[in-house]
């Protein structure tokens, strides 16, 4: 076993035998706990209450009040009580924004970017704790480590 598998198994961010292959091919196989692919086609507002889920926590309570234009979207949210405006000109932008956005609260899930695998964005939810401690690996290299870091800011 390789100290990648080792620590993902530690853990708990890895189910089944998975093979040596890159993070975003174990995501897209489902070997990563809280891993999904998400067409790169997908429209923005179809992708959020999949990934608000898989963030869980608080962000299962973000309402969308309305969204206006496209490229870049600003999405009208209200959470806790509070209404908020996001641009958003893409899915990877989302994803940051949603990062930054729940910065606050510990226990939703920060997004990681994996990168492109079969036309799908490798999209990783993984528990901040954890994810701390991912980001000192020297082979966890997600795409977005500026969203990531902002997301750990409490």
């Amino acid at each position: 076993m390789t100290d990648r598998t080792d620590t993902l198994r530690r853990l708990g961010l890895m189910r089944g035998e998975a093979p040596e292959e890159p993070l975003r091919t174990l995501c897209h196989h489902d070997y990563l706990v809280g891993g999904m692919s998400i067409a790169l086609d997908v429209r923005i507002d179809e992708a959020l209450g999949p990934l608000l889920e898989a963030m869980g926590g608080a962000a299962r309570t973000l309402r969308v009040l309305d969204i206006r234009g496209t490229a870049p979207s600003v999405f009208s949210v209200k959470l806790d009580g509070q209404q908020h405006e996001w641009e958003v000109d893409g899915l990877e932008s989302l994803i940051d924004a949603l990062n930054i956005g729940f910065a606050p609260y510990p226990e939703v899930k920060a997004l990681a970017q994996l990168g492109e695998w079969e036309e799908m964005l490798q999209v990783w939810a993984l528990p901040k704790a954890q994810l701390v401690e991912m980001l000192e690996q020297d082979w966890f290299r997600p795409s977005n480590p500026r969203a990531l870091d902002r997301a750990m800011v409490h």
